[in-house]
């Protein structure tokens, strides 16, 4: 693990930035491209929190460091990213996602020089109904519109002719909020997106999501030793759901729906998650028809409905063996490939994906629990797993009994350690028989015992149902005990008039 601070001249921390051992391990294998946010402020000190975020190849966020800061100027940002790339031994991410913050994009150009800075989409668009007013209401057909060309446009000539189409229809050219994110385009728009490495990303909203589950970790308003201490946790339950999802992908077998051989390689080399959405890109490239090869020998290809039209959208897509494009820029977006180059692959009757085409950091078997994969696809362990330290410990403290001074080297310890496990289990293998012969047994029980099972209908167990039963059990014990009172009284009368007097009877 890793703390760098920064102090005043009173000796205060102005700034503190940490990143664990997982963390940078984690970058090393997930931090092509990252966000960052600092939104979240709920500690007691209403200090700004800033999360470097990436998405790992089940698609689940991880967090490669934390950051708290007492302002936010271009400097404040500069000393945080100078830093994180300091400690992640001078690796910049490709693609950085942030907010429109001025002072961040300032810092980012100092720092992180080499790295593609882009907006979050989201936050450029959240305020188009304060902006735009009425025209932004459903009764319009802006709004439908609008979205449609922001999401679903990839082309930039498209895109640019659409827009201002769009803006002429509805009267909006002078409209500043339109100028203002139009000029900017570059920044968050798709089409200037899809040939840049976001891991499907195009909003900050990894962050977004990470600072919500970390609200449930931290209370408001918490000091800040509670802070670190509730943020370890986080990160340990972002450990652990990462161990769940790489076991379920080990273990689960998935359905393949299509029967083509490609969905069987898919699924022995993407993680559960990839393979999912590859699958919903497999399923779509059946809509699609090719048309014939172009000039360049690529297939061109169009959806079944468009075909003959005169606004079809016509896709390229270039096969070179173990290399596959497409021109709508989906793998170069997201790493994977799309229903245009899949639909071409099953033309030429593939069994396989092309080599160039399968990023590592999307296969299943990139992060192991104990180790990494090594270039010849062997598993190496970690030396410095929390068993391996223990009887290191161990081991020094009996050479220090033992008077022995001369250091052990790897090697030696790597004996000492064996010999050590030999000595344990022979010294078990002697407590089980001393059980044996005592007549104990160290069996210990492998299920619980069975319950009685009650006849009739399953007693409720909510707390309702317990109030009136317990009213019900109140209310029959004193009509018992009402009962037993009234009988001794009859038997004290009926034995006091058993014998009468003589001048009784008549």
């Amino acid at each position: 693990m890793v703390v760098r601070y920064k102090v005043d001249e009173g000796g205060r921390i102005v700034h503190m930035l940490w990143c664990t051992g997982k963390n940078q391990q984690n970058y090393d294998r997930f931090g092509d491209a990252m966000t960052f946010d600092t939104t979240y402020r709920t500690n007691l000190y209403n200090m700004p929190f800033g999360l470097f975020v990436r998405v790992n190849n089940h698609f689940q966020s991880v967090v490669f460091g934390g950051v708290l800061l007492t302002s936010e100027k271009t400097e404040d940002f500069e000393w945080a990213f100078a830093n994180f790339k300091d400690i992640m031994k001078g690796k910049e991410p490709m693609t950085i996602l942030t907010d429109q913050c001025q002072a961040m994009a300032a810092a980012i150009k100092t720092t992180l020089q080499t790295s593609r800075h882009r907006w979050c989409k989201w936050h450029v668009l959240r305020k188009a109904k304060q902006w735009l007013g009425n025209v932004y209401t459903k009764n319009t057909g802006f709004k439908s519109e609008f979205n449609k060309l922001v999401t679903e446009e990839v082309s930039i000539i498209k895109f640019e002719r659409r827009w201002r189409q769009l803006v002429r229809k509805y009267g909006v050219e002078k409209n500043k909020y339109l100028k203002r994110i139009y000029k900017h385009r570059g920044m968050w728009a798709r089409p200037y997106f899809m040939h840049v490495f976001c891991a499907g990303m195009t909003s900050t909203q990894r962050s977004e999501s990470a600072n919500h589950m970390l609200k449930g970790f931290i209370q408001r308003s918490a000091p800040m030793h509670i802070f670190v201490s509730k943020f370890n946790e986080f990160q340990n339950d972002r450990i652990a759901q990462e161990e769940k999802e790489i076991h379920v992908t080990k273990q689960m077998k998935r359905k393949r729906r299509i029967g083509v051989p490609i969905e069987r390689h898919a699924e022995e080399i993407y993680t559960r998650a990839m393979y999912d959405r590859l699958y919903n890109e497999l399923y779509h490239a059946g809509s699609y028809l090719i048309k014939g090869r172009g000039a360049d020998e690529a297939y061109i290809l169009v959806h079944y409905k468009e075909d003959g039209a005169t606004d079809e959208k016509l896709f390229l897509v270039k096969d070179s063996g173990n290399f596959i494009s497409c021109s709508c820029g989906l793998y170069n977006h997201v790493g994977m490939l799309c229903r245009h180059a899949l639909k071409v692959l099953m033309h030429l009757d593939r069994t396989e994906l092309p080599s160039g085409n399968i990023l590592a950091r999307w296969r299943r078997d990139v992060a192991c629990e104990t180790g990494h994969v090594s270039g010849q696809g062997v598993e190496t362990s970690s030396l410095e797993s929390a068993t391996y330290i223990q009887k290191k410990l161990m081991v020094r403290r009996v050479l220090a009994k033992a008077g022995v001074e001369r250091t052990l080297d790897e090697s030696g310890y790597k004996e000492a350690m064996d010999a050590l496990d030999k000595i344990i289990s022979v010294r078990t293998t002697r407590v089980e028989e001393k059980k044996i012969e005592l007549g104990e047994t160290s069996e210990k029980p492998t299920s619980c015992p069975k319950r009685a099972v009650k006849k009739g209908r399953r007693q409720n167990t909510s707390l309702k149902s317990y109030k009136a039963s317990l009213k019900e059990q109140n209310k029959r014990k004193k009509y018992e005990e009402d009962e037993i009172s009234s009988t001794s009284d009859n038997e004290q009368v009926t034995g006091t008039r058993k014998t009468k007097a003589l001048w009784e009877i008549e």
